[in-house]
């Protein structure tokens, strides 16, 4: 239990990082203010919470994400790997379409109208 509080004290900074990764892969800050920066920060903090409980995602979108948003997917890798080496949990394979799901809403505005 008090590790389990303790690395959720760090979700914070663990957040921030990803931020900071995205933001220097598409080189222009992201806007905190908009919906699409609130449902990344709420994904990776529960993405955090299910790697720790040792809880996992029901359905993958990693063949999808990977094929339509290569560079997205590319993020998402390296930040639930660099993740996953902070908090030493292992994160879920499926955690990484997630995430690119919502790097996508970051850097575009929201994913494509035709989906």
């Amino acid at each position: 239990y008090r590790q389990l509080v303790s690395n959720l004290c760090y979700t914070k900074y663990y957040r921030r990082q990803c931020v900071d990764i995205v933001e220097r892969a598409i080189d222009k800050k992201i806007d905190i203010m908009s919906l699409a920066y609130n449902r990344l920060m709420n994904h990776v903090r529960y993405m955090i919470v299910r790697a720790i409980k040792g809880e996992k995602l029901k359905m993958s979108l990693n063949d999808y994400m990977s094929i339509k948003y290569p560079d997205e997917f590319a993020m998402a890798e390296k930040i639930c790997d660099e993740i996953s080496g902070m908090i030493k949990h292992k994160l879920n394979k499926a955690e990484i379409g997630y995430l690119a799901m919502h790097i996508c809403r970051v850097t575009s505005g929201e994913l494509e109208a035709e989906e």
